[in-house]
């Protein structure tokens, strides 16, 4: 395909996938840190919040995109 065709895509794909892993990973690692650490609440706001603002910022990033294109 022209991922594999392509080293530029090929690459950028490569490094989004890993660094979307890698990313997630640090995410779920300080999450459950707090939560052994018992400051449930802290979690639970840093859980939610990353949540909610990377949906919304997805949605605006989107948005822009169509405007810009």
């Amino acid at each position: 395909g022209i991922i594999r065709e392509n080293p530029i895509w090929y690459s950028a794909v490569l490094v989004g996938l890993l660094g979307s892993f890698t990313t997630f990973s640090t995410f779920s690692l300080e999450t459950l840190t707090l939560i052994q650490n018992e400051k449930l609440m802290t979690a639970g706001t840093v859980a939610l919040s990353s949540l909610i603002l990377g949906v919304l910022l997805a949605f605006l990033g989107t948005k822009l995109g169509a405007h810009f294109s």
